[in-house]
């Protein structure tokens, strides 16, 4: 399996209100169909999966939704088939190894993406940024 691409179809992101107590930010991923796509340019069978990744700042602060497609080609040598791939999908099933994939790739574009919309609308990062600190010598010793 080779992921080929990604493409947004929906970005969106709002703020509802000013945040002033208890906040939790909670992400979800969900897949929402398995579509078979033509490439004539492309050796191996190709499939398209939709998807929807939401990060929620609750209660009900602010939402960042992002939807879109990740097209992936199947080669010979998988361990997956297209049929079977798409038979799991008949009972909205994807093979763990195959879905952890999706996942990291999804997480990877749409982080990116919404820690900018953070910023512009002056929410906390869902992700913890790095930090420089000065280490004095005892630190330094220890190490």
């Amino acid at each position: 399996m080779r992921i080929i691409g990604l493409n947004f179809t929906k970005i969106s992101a709002e703020r509802f209100k000013i945040i002033d107590g208890e906040m939790q930010i909670s992400s979800n991923i969900e897949f929402e169909s398995i579509d078979e796509e033509d490439v004539p340019v492309l050796e191996g069978d190709v499939l398209s999966f939709s998807f929807k990744y939401s990060l929620s700042y609750d209660p009900s602060y602010s939402l960042i939704e992002f939807k879109g497609k990740i097209l992936v080609i199947i080669d010979e040598k998988d361990k997956l088939t297209k049929k079977e791939i798409i038979k799991g999908w008949g009972k909205k099933e994807i093979n763990n190894e195959l879905r952890l994939g999706l996942l990291n790739f999804i997480m990877v574009k749409g982080n990116v993406r919404a820690l900018q919309f953070e910023e512009d609308l002056n929410l906390p990062y869902h992700l913890p940024m790095p930090k420089l600190e000065i280490k004095t010598e005892e630190d330094k010793s220890k190490d």
